[in-house]
C-alpha cells in the first residue's frame, strides 16, 4: 500500500512539473478591456489618422452595429490613403469569425482599389495583417504594421 501511494505522488508531482514548463507555451492569452486596446491603438497612432464612425464601418465593412460589442477604425481620412487600422471586439465566438471574414474583405477591396495604381500603397494593403487575438479581430495596414501588432500582443502577456 505503502508503494502505491508513494507511486501515486510522484505521478501528481510529475504531472505539476510537466504543466509548470508546458503552461507559458499553451497559448493562454489575458482578457483585455477595450479601454486598454483603444489606449494602445492612440498612444502608437500617428497623428494623421483620424478615429471613423458607425457609418464608415457599416459602409465599408458591411457590419452593423449589432454584429459587433465594440469597435474602432482609424483612417488617413481619405481614400488616396492606404493607411488603416481596425479592432472589432466581440465575445461571442461566431459573430468573430463573421467579422474576421468581412475585415478579410475590406482588406481585399482596398487592395484592388489600389492595384496597379500606387504600387508602394498596393504593398502597404498586401503586407497588412488580419488576425484574431482574444476576442478581438483587427486590421493593420501601415508602415509600422509590426509595431502596432507587437503593442497589441504586450497587452496580452
Amino acid at each position: 500500500m505503502h508503494k502505491i501511494v508513494i507511486k501515486i505522488v510522484h505521478c501528481i508531482l510529475v504531472f505539476m512539473m510537466c504543466f509548470a514548463l508546458v503552461h507559458p507555451f499553451i497559448g493562454v492569452v489575458k482578457e483585455v478591456e477595450f479601454s486598454d486596446m483603444h489606449d494602445c491603438i492612440e498612444a502608437n497612432r500617428n497623428e494623421k489618422y483620424q478615429q471613423e464612425d458607425t457609418y464608415f464601418i457599416a459602409k465599408y465593412y458591411h457590419l452593423k452595429k449589432d454584429m459587433y460589442k465594440q469597435a474602432m477604425v482609424y483612417t488617413y481620412g481619405s481614400a488616396m490613403e492606404a493607411q488603416e487600422i481596425a479592432i472589432f471586439y466581440e465575445q461571442d465566438k461566431t459573430k468573430r469569425k463573421m467579422i474576421e471574414e468581412q475585415v478579410k474583405a475590406r482588406k481585399e477591396e482596398k487592395k484592388n482599389t489600389f492595384k496597379g495604381y500606387q504600387e508602394e500603397k498596393y504593398q502597404m494593403i498586401q503586407n497588412g495583417l488580419v488576425f484574431e487575438i482574444g476576442d478581438y479581430v483587427c486590421l493593420l495596414i501601415d508602415k509600422d504594421v509590426n509595431g502596432y501588432k507587437h503593442a497589441i500582443e504586450e497587452l496580452f502577456s
